[in-house]
């Protein structure tokens, strides 16, 4: 592949959105883009740990629960145009599985994750920085429907872990990244503007036209914002 990749980082709170945003502008890329998920990053719990994570006291929306030198890595790899391995975790044994898969470059690179832009070092690698604000009961809705029919937990638990770290998480590490997102991305118009606005942002940052955006056609509710609107500092 000639040229660098275009590395786009996707954050928000849980249950926000992101993979939704994220394979919607895959849909429309195709072969052209490619997919990394910070959930295969979580580090191995030790088994005082995994006991804690078994009655939720363990907190996965801390940075530090997440091996972000390692996300950092990967992502310098696909930026060289090098194939990178990611590892595959398994939420239901909160381990990984010692498994891995290659993740080859391409034109666009996707990176999302609760932790997205966090890191100064993975924000530097970044050319366009989404950030997904969705409102709090929209986000615990979808939560406690996804942990409860595919990661095998409790409606206790599920309610235990957002009271006690979810929401806490989100205020304190995940939603102060805001402040570096190019574009902020809301829960109030259709999927296919979104998309387009996103799109265009890219062609903004100088990334090379990719098709006709008119073209997308993904049906959901989520909107755009533009940065200018919500978030004082330009880029």
């Amino acid at each position: 592949m000639e040229g660098k990749p275009f590395i786009i980082g996707i954050s928000g709170g849980a249950a926000s959105g992101k993979t939704t945003v994220t394979e919607a502008i895959k849909t429309f890329l195709g072969n052209k883009c490619t997919l990394v998920s910070m959930d295969n990053f979580y580090f191995d719990l030790s088994p005082i740990d995994q006991i804690l994570a078994e009655t939720q006291d363990f907190d996965f929306d801390d940075p530090q629960a997440m091996d972000l030198d390692s996300i950092y890595e990967l992502l310098l790899e696909l930026s060289l145009n090098q194939i990178a391995k990611s590892p595959i975790y398994d939420f239901k044994t909160n381990s990984k599985t010692g498994e891995y898969f290659d993740i080859r470059p391409s034109p666009v690179i996707i990176i999302e994750g609760i932790h997205a832009l966090y890191s100064s070092k993975i924000r530097q690698l970044l050319n366009l920085k989404i950030f997904i604000d969705t409102p709090e009961n929209i986000r615990f809705m979808r939560k406690l429907k996804r942990d409860t029919t595919e990661r095998g937990r409790s409606m206790a638990n599920v309610l235990k872990q957002y009271g006690k770290f979810t929401k806490r998480g989100y205020d304190t590490f995940i939603f102060p990244c805001k402040q570096y997102a190019d574009l902020v991305i809301v829960n109030e118009t259709n999927l296919d503007d979104c998309c387009k606005q996103i799109l265009k942002k890219m062609e903004e940052i100088n990334f090379a036209r990719i098709g006709d955006i008119s073209e997308i056609v993904v049906k959901d509710n989520i909107g755009f914002e533009d940065k200018k609107e919500t978030i004082l500092e330009s880029k």
